[in-house]
Parts: C-alpha cells; structure tokens; sequence
C-alpha cells in the first residue's frame, strides 16, 4: 500500500509542480508583450515537458549526489536496465502529469508571474532568460538543486526594475513566501515521518 500511495503522492506533487512552474521559465516572453500569457504558458507546458525527458540525459549528477541516501541504491542506479525501463518509464509519466499541471492548473500563476509582476521590454526579458538559463544549466552539472523559481522570478524581477515598473507589494510576497516555505516544510516532513513512522 505504501508504495502505492508513494507514487500517488509524487504524481500529484509533479502535477501542482508543472501547475506552479510551467509558466514562469515563460513569463517575460508576457510582461514584454510578445505573448498572452496563456500562449506564453502553452510554450512553457511544452518546454516543461521536454525539460523533464532531458532529465534522463542530463540530470545524471543530480541522481548521484541523492544515490545510496535512502532514494536509490548505487547498484540500482548503476545499472543500465534500471535507468531504461524504470527510469524513462518514470520520466515519461511524470513529465505527462507536469505538463497537464502545467496547462490545466497554472494559468493564473503564468499570469502573475508575468504581466501582474512587471513590465520589460524584449531585450530585458531576453536577458533575463539569458541569466536564467546560465545560473540553472551551470549548477545542474554540478549537483547543485537551484530553485528555477528564484532564479526565473529574481530575473524577471530585475527585468521589472530595469523597465521601471515592478510590482513589489506582488514581488515581496513572492520573497515571504520564499522564505517562509523552506522551514515549514522541513518542519512539517520531520512530523509526518514521524507520524507515519510511528504508525507503521
């Protein structure tokens, strides 16, 4: 039951993760006006998608500094079969249930993140997914898990200053929530599992 519930959990979690992310990696192609944002956040659901089926080529490091953790046993993870079959099985049905996250639940986010927070011109939102792009894909390499949302949003944010017209009262939430969500959940996963622990 519990591995049941396991993958469950985790389709649910990739569901509300594309719903939260899909639309940020396009939100100044909207607060640039070259896009709505729910064409914006179609393009997002689609590079959320094939993001997550890179994984398998590129998330290789990331694997290997969670190996043998409790996650997944080096000679598991060691061996060819797994990373085929159980591997790009996973990917696939978790990039599915992102992108359908992605375009059935995150619009009002997409929309937030983008025309509500700022306004920049294309060369400020092209600059801002130019950072971006470097800050994730020179830490991804190294094992490093940066969060796309503060490096995406602290650009988009500088796009928005840069422009004169950020929407700090929305931007500021956007930070509390940023600092508050770190502890809470570490404080809330230490008392499930040992709520759950304790019941098993």
């Amino acid at each position: 039951m519990i591995p049941i519930l396991a993958i469950l959990l985790l389709l649910l979690l990739a569901w509300f993760n594309g719903a939260n992310d899909a639309g940020k990696g396009v939100a100044t192609l909207a607060c640039a006006g070259e896009l709505s944002p729910r064409r914006a956040l179609g393009y997002g659901v689609l590079a959320t998608f094939a993001g997550a089926l890179c994984a398998l080529l590129w998330g290789h490091a990331l694997l290997m500094r969670f190996s043998g953790k409790g996650l997944v046993p080096d000679e598991v993870a060691a061996a060819p079969e797994f990373l085929l079959a159980a591997g790009l099985g996973a990917l696939v049905t978790v990039a599915a249930a992102m992108a359908g996250g992605g375009w059935f639940a995150g619009q009002a986010l997409a929309r937030r993140v983008s025309t509500d927070l700022c306004d920049c011109t294309p060369a400020q939102g092209c600059g801002a997914n130019w950072v971006s792009a470097a800050l994730v894909i020179a830490h991804t390499p190294l094992g490093l898990p940066v969060s796309t949302t503060h490096v995406t949003l602290g650009a988009v944010a500088g796009a928005g200053t840069a422009g004169a017209r950020l929407n700090r009262s929305l931007f500021g939430g956007f930070l509390i929530a940023w600092v508050i969500t770190l502890p809470v959940a570490a404080a809330l996963a230490a008392a499930s599992g040992s709520l759950l622990g304790a019941g098993l």
